[in-house]
């Protein structure tokens, strides 16, 4: 029983090391990304973080099984927040992917469809001037032969109101 105390308590202690050196790093190297590989690096980190704290879950789920301690039940609860919290990282990055195809999708349809109207809408137009409209009734016009009447007086009929 002490040995298996002693492994967990090494691990803890490997684990609050690394984390510390980790740390240091991350305060000490500037890390600069260009705007087009972030996502990328949120999904490499994300993934090699879910990797990782799948197999400290693991581990320590074994040891927490044969002896549940309260130190390491909640280091099994916290492995398990962090795996839960990344994955949910992935995922909302795959969501916004999905929405983002989605809506240039869409637009592009869009540009489509509004092309199609404006050229079915410019064939039904007429392509005539005012002048060629009026030749054209002229040309096609048929011709009335009316007889002129003068006309000197009209009688109406009596108002009945």
């Amino acid at each position: 029983m002490a040995e298996k105390e002693f492994s967990v308590n090494d691990l803890i202690n490997e684990l609050q090391i690394t984390t510390k050196k980790n740390k240091e790093l991350l305060n000490n190297e500037e890390v600069i990304l260009p705007k087009e590989k972030v996502e990328d690096f949120v999904l490499s980190s994300t993934g090699k973080l879910v990797t990782q704290g799948l197999e400290i879950v693991e581990g320590v789920k074994e040891y927490v099984m044969n002896n549940p301690e309260s130190r390491e039940v909640e280091a099994l609860s916290e492995a398990l927040k962090a795996v839960a919290s990344a994955l949910s990282v992935i995922k909302d990055i795959h969501i916004t992917q999905i929405k983002k195809d989605s809506a240039k999708e869409l637009k592009t349809m869009d540009i489509e469809s509004r092309k199609e109207l404006k050229q079915v809408n410019q064939n039904t137009k007429f392509l005539m001037s005012r002048d060629e409209i009026f030749k054209k009734i002229m040309e096609e016009a048929k011709v009335i032969e009316a007889e002129a009447v003068t006309v000197k007086s009209i009688e109406l009929p009596p108002n009945s109101d």
